[in-house]
Protein backbone atom coordinates (compact mmCIF):
# COMPACT_ATOMS: atom_id res chain seq x y z
CA UNK A 1 0.00 0.00 0.00
CA UNK A 2 1.66 3.36 -0.87
CA UNK A 3 1.17 6.46 0.86
CA UNK A 4 -0.99 4.64 3.99
CA UNK A 5 -0.82 5.70 7.54
CA UNK A 6 1.22 3.25 9.74
CA UNK A 7 0.93 2.76 13.56
CA UNK A 8 2.73 0.86 16.14
CA UNK A 9 1.85 0.67 19.93
CA UNK A 10 2.11 -1.65 22.39
CA UNK A 11 0.18 -2.90 24.88
CA UNK A 12 0.33 -5.76 28.04
CA UNK A 13 -2.55 -7.84 29.16
CA UNK A 14 -2.00 -8.39 33.16
CA UNK A 15 -5.06 -10.17 33.95
CA UNK A 16 -5.10 -8.09 36.85
CA UNK A 17 -1.91 -9.64 38.65
CA UNK A 18 0.11 -6.40 37.80
CA UNK A 19 0.57 -3.01 35.41
CA UNK A 20 2.85 -2.60 33.40
CA UNK A 21 3.16 1.71 33.16
CA UNK A 22 6.10 1.57 30.95
CA UNK A 23 5.12 0.83 27.65
CA UNK A 24 6.53 2.31 24.93
CA UNK A 25 5.06 5.12 23.01
CA UNK A 26 3.22 5.23 19.82
CA UNK A 27 5.31 6.03 16.83
CA UNK A 28 3.64 6.66 13.26
CA UNK A 29 4.30 7.53 9.76
CA UNK A 30 3.40 6.81 6.42
CA UNK A 31 4.18 4.17 3.31
CA UNK A 32 6.60 5.58 0.71
CA UNK A 33 5.19 5.17 -3.20
CA UNK A 34 6.76 1.31 -3.00
CA UNK A 35 4.25 0.78 0.19
CA UNK A 36 7.47 0.30 2.57
CA UNK A 37 8.22 2.43 5.50
CA UNK A 38 11.05 2.40 8.14
CA UNK A 39 9.97 2.86 11.94
CA UNK A 40 11.54 2.65 14.67
CA UNK A 41 10.41 -0.32 16.69
CA UNK A 42 11.03 -1.34 20.65
CA UNK A 43 12.07 -4.96 21.69
CA UNK A 44 9.06 -4.93 23.78
CA UNK A 45 8.00 -8.55 25.30
CA UNK A 46 4.02 -7.64 25.27
CA UNK A 47 1.76 -7.08 22.63
CA UNK A 48 2.85 -5.25 19.77
CA UNK A 49 0.17 -3.47 17.57
CA UNK A 50 0.54 -2.74 14.01
CA UNK A 51 -2.06 -0.74 11.93
CA UNK A 52 -1.12 0.19 8.17
CA UNK A 53 -4.22 1.62 6.29
CA UNK A 54 -7.14 -0.02 7.67
CA UNK A 55 -5.44 -3.79 8.22
CA UNK A 56 -4.72 -4.41 11.95
CA UNK A 57 -1.28 -7.22 12.77
CA UNK A 58 -0.34 -7.80 16.04
CA UNK A 59 1.89 -10.37 17.72
CA UNK A 60 3.35 -11.27 20.81
CA UNK A 61 6.68 -12.36 19.72
CA UNK A 62 9.36 -9.88 20.47
CA UNK A 63 11.38 -12.35 18.26
CA UNK A 64 10.21 -10.85 15.17
CA UNK A 65 11.38 -7.27 16.33
CA UNK A 66 15.27 -8.47 16.40
CA UNK A 67 15.53 -10.98 13.38
CA UNK A 68 12.51 -10.34 11.31
CA UNK A 69 9.64 -12.06 10.06
CA UNK A 70 6.10 -12.20 8.08
CA UNK A 71 3.08 -11.63 10.22
CA UNK A 72 -0.78 -11.93 8.69
CA UNK A 73 -3.87 -9.84 9.35
CA UNK A 74 -7.28 -11.19 9.37
CA UNK A 75 -7.86 -9.69 6.16
CA UNK A 76 -5.43 -11.40 4.02
CA UNK A 77 -2.54 -8.94 4.51
CA UNK A 78 1.26 -9.49 5.43
CA UNK A 79 3.66 -7.34 6.67
CA UNK A 80 7.33 -7.82 6.62
CA UNK A 81 9.09 -6.62 9.71
CA UNK A 82 12.98 -6.40 8.45
CA UNK A 83 15.61 -5.25 10.97
CA UNK A 84 17.77 -2.61 10.87
CA UNK A 85 21.33 -3.24 10.86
Amino acid sequence: MKNAPVEISYSYIGYGVYFVLRTPKVVTSTTDANGVAIVPMADYRGRINIKIGKSNFGTRDDVLVRKGGIIGSGDGHQVELTPMK
